[in-house]
């Protein structure tokens, strides 16, 4: 697994574009991720017949999924438990300037109900409770990394 330099600042990831690519052959990531998903879609279009009500069951998933992950704190949340591998209730609230308990709550419980967080009962007195990314959690944080250094490299291009 890559380890990046990584420096979260509110609602925007700062990756030091410069450091990182020094370090990684990005290009080749991005052109092999580029080949994927082409072959991917060229599969996928080959083998199921388009029709007008997929795509729109196609888009509703995406949009649907898009507004979840994009809901407020969200992203500081799942940030913070990608930092620091783990954290308790009031540790996220003390590094989540502005956050409400009832917030945080929320917003850790809708992770949980999509399977982004385990809540981890510890047994110990009085009795704990540890959040963690899930292993579907880690892959969407990296690849959330991997969109945020195209965007940053893409936008260098411009």
């Amino acid at each position: 697994m890559i380890s990046f330099d990584i420096i979260f600042l509110r609602k925007w990831w700062i990756l030091d574009f410069e450091r990182i690519k020094k370090k990684f052959p990005l290009d080749m990531y991005f052109k092999n991720a580029k080949k994927l998903g082409r072959e991917v879609l060229d599969t996928y279009f080959s083998k199921v017949p388009y029709s007008k009500e997929e795509r729109e069951k196609e888009i509703r998933f995406f949009y649907e999924n898009l507004e979840f992950i994009t809901k407020k704190w969200v992203l500081e949340i799942l940030w913070e438990l990608e930092t620091y591998k783990g954290s308790n209730f009031n540790e996220l609230k003390r590094a989540l300037k502005g956050i409400s308990s009832r917030s945080l709550s929320d917003r850790l419980k809708d992770l949980e109900e999509h399977n982004i967080v385990s809540r981890i009962v510890e047994d110990t007195r009085p009795p704990s409770v540890l959040y963690r990314l899930s292993e579907k959690g880690k892959g969407f944080v990296e690849l959330m990394t991997l969109v945020i250094l195209f965007l940053k490299k893409n936008k260098e291009n411009t």
